[in-house]
């Protein structure tokens, strides 16, 4: 067996363009939450509307070595007056793309890698160049049919590089089994979003809090707080009036009332 010196940790991934900026991390929390527009989304961070506007251009469609990574998309509505102006329209930015991105940093190695899933959930094998990493073996690729000469005593060099793939393969599978249940969890928090948006006496900042405590839970109020650039009083002023509009019952039980839905 021969040892080939090819890498798999891609840490100049496009991905990692997307979200070097805490405003970009912030934008797709946002959104994630609830489909946004760019005035609100200024308002929300206190920035100006073209500062906004080229963070969200980025999301859409970023490009680095020829990969293109979208992952907003953007839909027109005038049902709803976003910017105060009757009949004004607003273009809304939603997220599309299922992605994961799996970083790890270690005294001997740095391993990252994307996973991207199709619309049923499935992964989709990424186009791989050979010459530059093995897509199977994060790290080392090992060729069969020479022998390594390297270690002396019971073969400890050739067990030892058997055992890396082994457990290279094992990573592979479950970052892919990771991914596919996110995606099945994404899908059930999609369904009871989709009830609050429906809901008549909900504020945008009663969805966005209620929203966030089914998706981080009680004990992230911080990471709220953060979300809604405000602080940890005014989301615990929100979670009351959620209580007394009875969406929220005791402590981490939610309950979604049908009198309250459209």
């Amino acid at each position: 067996m021969k040892l080939v010196d090819n890498f798999s940790s891609d840490i100049n991934h496009a991905m990692l363009g997307i979200i070097d900026s805490e405003t970009r991390r912030h934008i797709l929390q946002l959104i994630a939450t609830e489909t946004n527009y760019g005035n609100r989304l200024a308002s929300i961070l206190n920035l100006s509307s073209p500062a906004i506007h080229r963070h969200l251009k980025r999301l859409e469609h970023f490009e680095n070595d020829d990969e293109v990574i979208e992952i907003l998309s953007t839909k027109r509505t005038t049902r709803k007056s976003y910017s105060g102006h009757k009949g004004a329209k607003a273009t809304i930015y939603e997220i599309t793309a299922n992605m994961g991105l799996f970083f790890g940093i270690f005294p001997n190695f740095i391993h990252s890698q994307v996973v991207e899933l199709d619309k049923s959930g499935d992964v989709i094998a990424r186009k791989i160049d050979p010459d530059n990493f093995d897509p199977d073996l994060f790290g080392v690729k090992i060729q069969n049919g020479e022998e390594i000469t390297e270690c002396s005593g019971d073969d400890c060099f050739t067990n030892h590089i058997l055992k890396i793939q082994q457990l290279n393969n094992q990573i592979k599978e479950y970052q892919e089994y990771l991914m596919n249940m996110l995606y099945m969890k994404n899908e059930v928090i999609d369904n009871i979003f989709r009830i609050i948006e429906k809901a008549k006496d909900l504020t945008f900042q009663e969805r966005v809090v209620l929203k966030s405590l089914i998706a981080y839970g009680f004990n992230n109020l911080k990471l709220i707080a953060k979300l809604l650039n405000t602080d940890e009083n005014d989301v615990h002023f929100i979670i009351r009036s959620l209580r007394r509009k009875e969406w929220i019952v005791d402590k981490e039980i939610i309950r979604i009332n049908k009198k309250d839905i459209v």
